[in-house]
């Protein structure tokens, strides 16, 4: 199933007989930027999630954001295995991820270390693996965009001070103890739970 997210909702396309939720026949077959806000709370008005079902999900999901801008991103979750802690930053009132923008000419896992270093002051990063891809929708500059980020797992034995960037609405930047992360994740992205998932953390 391809899920898109909206904050803690997601959109999900799955292969099977033909079937939109009664709640999204409006927007059906592809979102107009008019009505992103209706839609918007169509999905945060949802008891979990709505799922679409047809022969070919992820070409339906492509029509269905036609309109938006597309944005690829890289980030990364970062495991100390000295201090049996991973690495979270807090960002408009969620526990979230360090991630960023791809830029032009540049490999995903480069831009991954990167935008970890940029968002955290953190250095010694060791790329692991490629964990997973998500997507997620939002508004921001005046337009809608459909961002897909290539999330990778990382080591590192930094123990130094981390320096959340606040230029991007980073307010802090700590290491949170293998234990204590289940704690959190009900404060954070439902995308990010997505990520941990994948560690079966």
């Amino acid at each position: 199933m391809y899920k898109v997210f909206l904050e803690n909702k997601y959109l999900g396309f799955q292969k099977g007989n033909a079937l939109v939720p009664t709640p999204l026949t409006n927007y059906m077959p592809q979102l107009q930027l008019s009505e992103f806000h209706a839609f918007e709370q169509c999905i945060k008005e949802s008891d979990n999630q709505l799922i679409i079902k047809s022969k070919k999900p992820q070409e339906t999901k492509n029509n269905f954001f036609k309109n938006f801008k597309s944005i690829t991103a890289a980030g990364g979750l970062v495991y100390n295995p000295e201090q049996n802690s991973f690495l979270f930053i807090h960002r408009n009132g969620f526990w979230d991820l360090p991630k960023g923008k791809v830029e032009e000419n540049e490999k995903k896992r480069e831009a991954a270390l990167r935008e970890v270093e940029e968002e955290c002051g953190i250095s010694n990063l060791i790329l692991q693996e490629k964990l997973t891809v998500t997507e997620h929708v939002y508004y921001a500059y005046g337009h809608f965009w459909i961002k897909k980020t290539h999330w990778y797992y990382m080591t590192s034995d930094f123990n130094g001070e981390l320096i959340p960037q606040s230029t991007e609405g980073i307010t802090k930047a700590t290491w949170i103890t293998r234990d204590k992360v289940q704690e959190i994740l009900p404060e954070a992205y439902s995308l990010i739970r997505e990520v941990f998932q994948k560690r079966k953390i």
